[in-house]
């Protein structure tokens, strides 16, 4: 089965910023229905519902574009190859999915079900009808995670090259957060750097500035500072920098956060301006991140 992925790109970069969007997958590989103790609408809720809307108003204005098409449940573009449990594979073990080291790389989120391949909503209901084979991981690997990330690095570097610098727009969408006492409202969105290591503050500070003019509430890194995306591509050494932006699913999904709702475009041209104010700043002005 080829990669799955909606590439709305121009032969020749007009803009430094590119943006990707990795959990919004609709599509179900036919073999799932076989392999999987769970049926799709049951296992929807992987998926960032939607959040490839929220890039449509910047695409139609020139922005580059990287959407995945295949599922979440299917393989986690935002994983490490290796990021797995290793109970995932049963009795036959991880064979050639290890690091250099041999090891799986078992994170918090692998071992609740939640790595390269997802195998379960929660302790109590597994995925898969059998433990996964690893040439099967290692064809999804190959199939989807090594052709997206090695797009999403070719499309950086060409604009490192053009521009002199590139910046990643990596969108998500979260589930509402719970209220706390100790940090007043919840944020509806979250601006993740991992902690000055993958874009510059100035960088994070021109988004998070531009949602606060909008009337929401935003916080930096928490609860979500970014990923696997961002720490393979974030170079900001090498002038290429990778931010990830979390949007609440309440704030463009109905109430039943299934279907996009009409405060949709308010949203979506709430990202323009935030991709067209990062853009708007030279080089000169984002300096990297000391901490």
């Amino acid at each position: 089965m080829p990669a799955r992925f909606i590439d709305v790109r121009e032969s020749v970069p007009s803009s430094p910023i590119l943006i990707s969007v990795p959990h919004a997958g609709r599509h179900y590989p036919p073999d799932m229905a076989n392999m999987a103790r769970l049926s799709v609408s049951e296992l929807r809720i992987l998926e960032d519902r939607h959040a490839d809307s929220l890039v449509k108003i910047a695409a139609q204005h020139g922005y580059e574009v990287l959407i995945a098409d295949t599922a979440r449940a299917w393989i986690d573009l935002n994983r490490a190859e290796h990021e797995m449990e290793r109970s995932a594979y049963g009795s036959h073990g991880p064979g050639g999915m290890v690091d250099s080291t041999g090891k799986c790389l078992e994170s918090i989120k692998a071992r609740g079900g939640l790595g390269l391949i997802p195998t379960r909503l929660h302790p109590t209901r597994p995925i898969w009808r059998a433990p996964l084979s690893p040439d099967d991981v290692a064809a999804r690997v190959a199939q989807h995670h090594a052709p997206w990330h090695a797009t999403i690095e070719s499309a950086l570097e060409a604009r490192r090259r053009r521009f002199g610098h590139a910046i990643l727009l990596d969108v998500h969408s979260m589930p509402p957060l719970s209220p706390s006492r100790m940090s007043g409202p919840p944020a509806r969105i979250v601006i993740g750097d991992l902690f000055g290591r993958s874009a510059s503050r100035a960088s994070v500070d021109i988004l998070l500035s531009e949602a606060r003019a909008a009337g929401f509430v935003v916080s930096r890194n928490h609860p979500y500072a970014g990923g696997y995306t961002l720490e393979r591509h974030g170079r900001p050494a090498r002038g290429i920098q990778a931010i990830q932006l979390e949007f609440c699913r309440t704030l463009y999904l109905d109430s039943a956060l299934d279907q996009p709702s009409p405060n949709l475009a308010t949203i979506q041209n709430l990202l323009l301006r935030m991709v067209k104010a990062l853009e708007a700043y030279e080089p000169a002005v984002l300096p990297i991140a000391a901490e």
